[in-house]
């Protein structure tokens, strides 16, 4: 059973686990110093949208499993 510590808190009985992570960047993120600790880097980082913002639901149905 989940319990309540507050107005939008709860804790879990069997609370979630982060299995597995992975980082998407662009270009200029992809040049830099920590360019090898990268999972992704892309070419174009709007793949093809006009903003940042409309790429994003792109983003994630592109690179989530």
């Amino acid at each position: 059973m989940n319990n309540r510590l507050g107005r939008q808190t709860v804790t879990f009985d069997n609370p979630p686990i982060i299995i597995e992570t992975a980082s998407t960047v662009g270009q200029k993120e992809g040049k830099g110093p920590l360019k090898s600790t990268f999972d992704v880097i892309l070419d174009d980082d709007t793949l093809g949208e006009k903003s940042w913002e409309k790429s994003a639901p792109k983003k994630d149905r592109t690179f989530s499993t």
